[in-house]
């Protein structure tokens, strides 16, 4: 790492210590809607009134109730029907999912680019995240792809930060290293800072740790988020020896605990590519 991204990277540590990293808020529109989806004293018509604020999250509320994944026998036309199939815990978690997207977006053109990387491997995380939730009996679907979206969060304030020192964005590897470094700790403070529960504001540290083990049978969020990420860095670079590596790693191995071979619990992640697929294309829509 160059001199510049040295001085650039302590002051950042700095301000983080002092308070003085710039996070960036909900939008008022969107933490309405959420504190709605909070409030057990009201009624799925007056939910529905608030969400209808946003026309956008409605069109895509509709689309994820008629997705492949929560589709019925009826097709979904309206933010009631939407409501009333995915229920209120589901929709809380896809609406906050749905709402990150845009804060992956810049005015910026010089950081526009790095937000949509950034979003795409965020999609692609919570996709997988949101299939091998499926295999556990403790973890929500919707809950582990909301995990997954968010294991990166800390890329926002890092790159905002970055707006004040242009230059810096014209070195991509050390741009990296930087981000991989730091966006643990900023993720984990922009989560607080955006009131998340505790169970996923650890999700951007503790999910960058490929030994991350809790010391407990049970499978949990992390246990989900680590392994999709993992399974990320795999599929770049299949080999047998990085095989071996993904397999031996705790958290695959509590979740894969019912297959014997790694070929058997390797193939039942791999046969779910289509789904995979489908939910990527659903966050990305």
């Amino acid at each position: 790492m160059n001199q510049q991204f040295t001085e650039f990277q302590q002051k950042l540590v700095e301000d983080f210590r002092a308070g003085k990293i710039g996070l960036p808020s909900m939008p008022s529109a969107v933490l309405q809607i959420r504190d709605a989806l909070y409030n057990q004293n009201l009624s799925f018509e007056e939910i529905d009134r608030i969400i209808q604020i946003d026309p956008a999250l409605v069109v895509t509320l509709i689309h994820v109730a008629n997705s492949p994944f929560y589709r019925g026998e009826s097709n979904i036309t309206s933010c009631k029907g939407a409501l009333s199939r995915l229920g209120l815990g589901t929709t809380r978690n896809i609406v906050t999912s749905i709402v990150l997207r845009s804060a992956f977006q810049s005015g910026d053109p010089r950081a526009r680019k790095l937000l949509l990387q950034a979003w795409r491997q965020s999609c692609h995380v919570a996709a997988i995240c949101h299939v091998l939730a499926q295999f556990t009996d403790n973890i929500r679907s919707d809950r582990a792809m909301l995990a997954g979206l968010i294991h990166n969060i800390g890329t926002l304030p890092i790159l905002n930060h970055l707006l004040k020192t242009p230059d810096l964005l014209k070195h991509p590897k050390e741009l990296q290293q930087l981000l991989h470094k730091l966006q643990g700790l900023l993720g984990r403070q922009l989560l607080r800072h955006w009131e998340f529960d505790p169970e996923l504001c650890v999700i951007p540290v503790a999910s960058s740790n490929r030994d991350y083990d809790s010391g407990k049978d049970e499978i949990d969020l992390t246990d989900v988020v680590v392994t999709a990420r993992q399974y990320v860095i795999l599929i770049r670079n299949r080999t047998p020896e990085s095989e071996e590596r993904f397999c031996i790693t705790p958290s695959f191995q509590k979740i894969s605990s019912d297959w014997d071979s790694n070929d058997e619990k390797l193939s039942f992640i791999d046969n779910e590519e289509q789904q995979i697929s489908e939910m990527i294309s659903t966050l990305s829509s």
